[in-house]
């Protein structure tokens, strides 16, 4: 393994650890080739994986799409923040933690704003 190993490899990896599976097991019981299972393990991840490769990968280790497809968006780069907006919204905005307080405040609104927008006209 790397020494610097990416969220979803090490999700992957722990999963091994845990229940002595291989990617084989993986793959299998989520409907997955076993190179796919290793590919992301041992290669960086430069891109997301197709959501239908998520929902396989977390079948295939018994676990929570939404903590699989954050390990992966952690490993492809998206660092997302999940944001309420004061009528309830959830938003998720990529590399938002790189962004200052007050540029936050201002992603935050803008959305609000477009979403409002969105509703009113549909």
């Amino acid at each position: 393994m790397a020494e610097q190993t990416h969220a979803l490899a090490r999700l992957i990896r722990e999963y091994q650890e845990r229940t002595g599976e291989s990617y084989a097991d993986i793959a299998k019981r989520g409907g997955l080739p076993k190179a796919t299972v290793g590919q992301y393990v041992a290669k960086p991840l430069t891109a997301m994986p197709k959501p239908e490769s998520l929902q396989k990968l977390a079948a295939g280790m018994r676990a929570d799409i939404t903590t699989v497809t954050r390990a992966a968006q952690q490993a492809a780069g998206y660092h997302v923040a999940e944001v309420d907006t004061p009528d309830g919204t959830r938003i998720l905005i990529s590399h938002f933690e790189q962004l200052s307080p007050d540029q936050q405040a201002s992603v935050s609104a803008l959305v609000e704003h477009l979403l409002k927008q969105h509703r009113d006209t549909h």
